[in-house]
């Protein structure tokens, strides 16, 4: 209770400084003090630029309410207390409304006591305080308004400074009804910076509410802003910075009724140990409903926006954490969210949504993008970015949602680990960090409406790198892309070709078709293979063509066919031909090799060999040779015989001891009538290098079959040893010469017609 400085007040003391209306019972105006005392009804005091120690305006003892009182502080009216409060409009009478204006041209300075302004009704009565003054207080609050039964007020446009308490302080409705709730409200439009809570409101019954419109709010070491409710709504509204030392920022909170809280400004909380050493992190924003619930479905819901404007910091919590035993939660970020952790959510038996078009950022090591604890259903959907390098969604067993989007557009950076029920749909990107494993309890679809993701894996190693595991079904459908970060196009992170990066992905099931892989590699390009239910990475190999393309051969060429890639087998055509296949999602490249010439350059032939696994012996196979000049040709020829392709040589291998191998030769044209084959080499009855007619041959057109058996007929070295040398060729007869008669041939042969036509016509005239 204030007690006056001086005699006891008399009405005749009053001068021009201060101007009053209605029942004024006693009134005291100096430079020491003011102080007014009214009757019943509506009374108020106006003080213009006075300098005085303090300004007092209540209800005298002795009347009865309800009384309606109005103080008004203009012009340069300076007021400077050193042990108690500046302004005090207090009373344990029933039924008052006070109302206090102050001016921004006011100085209020206090020391003590409990406000640099202070309107308090001990029973009952509505409070209004409107201040653009600069008011600057030690040992209690700026601006302070309480009332046990009503609503409460406090607007500031001023400049208000508590050295040791809260800044704005607004306490109303603890006697009112639950059937009639009322309104405890701050607005800051101004600079407010307290030791304690920049602005507090609470309310016992009805909504509690700020609204810091543009202005500046500092707490060194408590909440910037808080609003609680007991048996009501808690609604904070931010444009303006708010900052605190050592607490939340923001923090609305309420017993059962429903928490809204709204940022377009500027949110940053500290831990600061230098300031209270013992105390733990804090939120940039804190909404919640008290988590110890009794009847189950009785209990608000909780409502966080963050603009597009907005910027949220909290160096060592979350920056935006809301619970609520059995509402809903509803997060909205379109803005910049930063902390230890991004967003926490606790809707122990209630559904939440959580949409993030904005930018949400865990700065500590252990920090998760976004945390929920445990909800009934619901959804998360971004399309902006969530980094965390513990996680960059983390759901609880306990969370049961219905389904995580992340848009085209979004990008989550950092290991998943959803441990409740729910798929994840990827339109956007993933970024998985190297060396962990992302998993997801739940089912995994890499496209939303059409539009397919990026799942991006960061390797530091060819056994270090991101995987995500699904437990469910996982589907990537056409199109859908891998992108590979390694930081090191030279090195391409130690994968080398031959490298595998076993099971990128893996699920219960699943299905995947033609996916695009791309990578930071200068000299490897990744591919994708599917592994049974898994995705390997492994580099892609393009087909490339071996020495063999090109190069004339008798014999289909069986070895450097491909410098990269898989060798088909070779085609039985002319040219020989085969592909050289890529892997994972690698080209293919077509190769040829025409067939030799023939010993006499007729043209192209080739000689085909099966039966068992005979092979040709290539190093020791001439093939196609002349009848004469080659290494193998032999000393002479069959007589009667010529040989229009020359020469053929072959040498088999690798067949079953004593088994037959088929030879299939075809010339470029057909051979002539009476061909036959020829083979220079032993037999069995004449075990001497001579030529002779092999029964084993069958000619057709331009082909020849021979048909040989290792260590008899058609084996030269007459050894049944797993070599079968088959020297020969077609040979075809020559035709039988007319002889030529010389110059007395001739004249005898005329005689002898001549001779024979007498001998003819003696017979006839005989």
């Amino acid at each position: 209770m204030f007690t006056a400085i001086g005699a006891i007040v008399n009405p005749l003391a009053a001068y021009a400084a201060c101007t009053s209306t209605g029942t004024i019972i006693a009134q005291h105006c100096a430079a020491d003090y003011i102080q007014f005392m009214t009757g019943t009804g509506t009374t108020s005091l106006t003080v213009d630029s006075e300098t005085t120690a303090s300004v007092e305006l209540r209800p005298d003892p002795g009347a009865s309410g309800p009384y309606d009182q109005t103080l008004n502080l203009t012009g340069n009216t300076v007021i400077n207390r050193t042990d108690y409060s500046g302004v005090i409009m207090q009373t344990t009478e029933a039924n008052r409304k006070a109302t206090v204006t102050a001016e921004s041209t006011v100085n209020i300075t206090s020391n003590g006591g409990f406000g640099g302004i202070w309107v308090r009704n001990d029973t009952s009565g509505a409070i209004s305080i409107t201040s653009a003054a600069t008011v600057h207080s030690t040992g209690s609050d700026g601006v302070t308004a309480s009332t046990n039964l009503g609503p409460v007020t406090v607007s500031n446009d001023g400049h208000v400074t508590s050295v040791t308490d809260r800044g704005l302080y607004a306490d109303g409705g603890y006697n009112d009804l639950v059937s009639s709730p009322v309104v405890v409200s701050i607005t800051n439009t101004g600079t407010v910076n307290a030791y304690q809570a920049g602005a507090r409101s609470i309310n016992y019954q009805g909504l509690s509410t700020i609204n810091n419109i543009g202005g500046t709010v500092t707490s060194t070491t408590r909440q910037g802003l808080v609003a609680w409710s007991n048996n009501g709504a808690a609604s904070i509204t931010n444009s303006g910075i708010v900052s605190s030392g050592d607490d939340s920022a923001l923090q609305g909170a309420s017993e059962y009724g429903d928490v809204t809280v709204i940022n377009s400004g500027t949110l940053t909380a500290a831990d600061d140990p230098a300031v209270v050493a013992t105390r733990a992190g804090y939120s940039g924003i804190r909404a919640g409903v008290d988590m110890d619930p009794g009847t189950v479905g009785a209990y608000g819901n909780v409502t966080v926006t963050n603009t597009l404007t907005g910027n949220i910091t909290a160096a060592d919590d979350y920056a935006i954490a809301a619970e609520t035993p059995s509402g809903t939660i509803d997060i909205s970020n379109g803005g910049s969210v930063s902390g230890q952790h991004g967003v926490s959510a606790n809707s122990a038996a209630g559904p939440l949504d959580i949409t993030n078009s904005g930018q949400i950022t865990a700065t500590g090591g252990a920090g998760y993008g976004i945390n929920v604890l445990a909800a009934t259903s619901g959804t998360i959907s971004n399309s902006g970015t969530i980094t965390g390098p513990a996680a960059s969604i983390r759901t609880d067993a306990a969370s049961a949602l219905t389904l995580i989007a992340n848009q085209a557009g979004g990008t989550l950076d950092g290991q998943l680990s959803l441990q409740g029920t729910g798929p994840l749909t990827n339109a956007g990107t993933i970024v998985l960090p190297a060396n962990t494993n992302s998993t997801l309890n739940g089912g995994y679809t890499q496209a939303i409406s059409g539009t397919v993701g990026t799942l991006r894996v960061k390797v530091n190693a060819s056994s270090q790198f991101g995987k995500l595991t699904v437990s469910g079904s996982a589907s990537l459908p056409a199109g859908a892309k891998i992108e590979v970060i390694t930081g090191n196009p030279a090195t391409c992170g130690g994968i080398t070709t031959g490298t595998t990066l076993p099971g990128v992905i893996s699920a219960t099931t699943l299905s995947s078709a033609n996916l695009v892989v791309t990578d930071d590699c200068t000299d490897i390009d990744l591919g994708a293979v599917k592994n049974g239910n898994a995705i390997d990475l492994v580099p892609i190999v393009n087909g490339s063509c071996g020495s063999a393309d090109g190069v004339a051969t008798a014999f289909a060429p069986t070895s450097n066919l491909c410098v990269a890639g898989t060798a088909s087998g070779v085609s039985s055509a002319s040219p020989w031909a085969w592909s050289c296949n890529g892997s994972s999602s690698g080209t293919n490249a077509s190769c040829s090799a025409p067939n030799a010439l023939t010993g006499t350059t007729s043209g192209n032939a080739r000689a085909e060999i099966s039966g068992s696994t005979w092979t040709v012996d290539t190093v020791n196979s001439a093939g196609f040779i002349a009848t004469t000049g080659h290494a193998k040709s032999p000393p002479s020829l069959p007589a009667g015989y010529t040989f229009p392709h020359g020469l053929f040589d072959l040498r088999l291998v690798t067949g079953a001891a004593g088994s037959g191998a088929t030879v299939t030769i075809t010339y470029p044209s057909n051979l002539p009538p009476g061909t036959v084959w020829w083979k220079y080499g032993k037999t069995i009855a004449n075990p001497v290098a001579h030529w002779y007619q092999f029964a084993g041959a069958t000619i057709s057109g331009n082909t020849v079959t021979l048909t040989l058996q290792d260590g008899g007929a058609g084996d030269d070295d007459l050894l049944a040893n797993s070599v079968i040398v088959d020297p020969g060729g077609p040979g075809a007869p020559l035709a039988t010469p007319i002889p030529m008669l010389s110059d007395w041939g001739r004249i005898l042969l005329s005689a002898l017609m001549v001779l024979g036509g007498i001998f003819v016509l003696r017979r006839k005239i005989s």
